[in-house]
């Protein structure tokens, strides 16, 4: 039986990059954000996700739709867009959430002036009983659907409340075609969060002193 190698390193690993050849390789500097950088970066917290470009797409917006309203409706209601702008806000902030897919903001909104359309044209005429009715009825269709969305049972309340100020094409403007603006609106920014963010991350520089 051959006898075992003998070690003379004494048992210790021989350590690399000791010898007099080798080249110190300095650190790398360290890296930090141009201030556009700092100021256009979402901020998560959570199912919170909120940037300024986020901010200013809400604004941008709701502001559109409440110009167009102004050209189709001759007695400029303002409220017609409120249930609108919560929704606007649950697209930019909390996009990783259910209540903010394309499905239920589109749908909740849908069924929620629907089901304040349904209450309105029963028989009596107590508001409130109209009210609340339209709202559990939109909760309800809502929960069917698996299109649950908490601005569509504002839409449905305010249906319910001021009957007489709305028509059939509440339905479908603003309710259906500003449900799938923002939402459409809300995909091209995100998209072009992602771009920018992959693009700033290919642009960061070193640190200033």
């Amino acid at each position: 039986m051959a006898p075992p190698p003998i070690d003379h390193t004494g048992g210790e690993e021989p350590e690399l990059g000791t010898g007099p050849g080798d080249v110190d390789v300095p650190a790398a500097a360290p890296v930090r954000p141009t201030i556009v950088a700092r100021l256009l970066a979402p901020v998560h917290e959570g199912y919170l996700e909120l940037s300024l470009i986020d901010v200013l797409a809400v604004g941008f917006i709701i502001g559109f739709l409440v110009y167009l309203n102004q050209l189709s409706s001759p007695n400029h209601l303002p409220l017609l867009v409120a249930s609108l702008a919560s929704s606007a806000v649950v697209l930019f902030s909390l996009p990783g959430l259910d209540i903010a897919r394309s499905w239920n903001v589109i749908g909740g909104q849908f069924i929620g002036a629907l089901s304040g359309f349904i209450c309105v044209a029963a028989p009596g005429d107590r508001v409130a009983v109209m009210a609340g009715t339209a709202v559990a009825l939109a909760f309800v269709l809502m929960r069917l659907a698996n299109a649950l969305h908490p601005p569509g049972a504002a839409t449905a309340l305010l249906v319910a409340v001021v009957p007489s100020d709305q028509g059939i094409k509440f339905l479908f403007f603003p309710v259906l075609a500003g449900s799938i603006m923002i939402t459409v609106f809300a995909w091209a920014v995100h998209l072009f969060e992602r771009y920018l963010s992959v693009r700033m991350q290919r642009g960061v520089g070193p640190a200033e002193d």
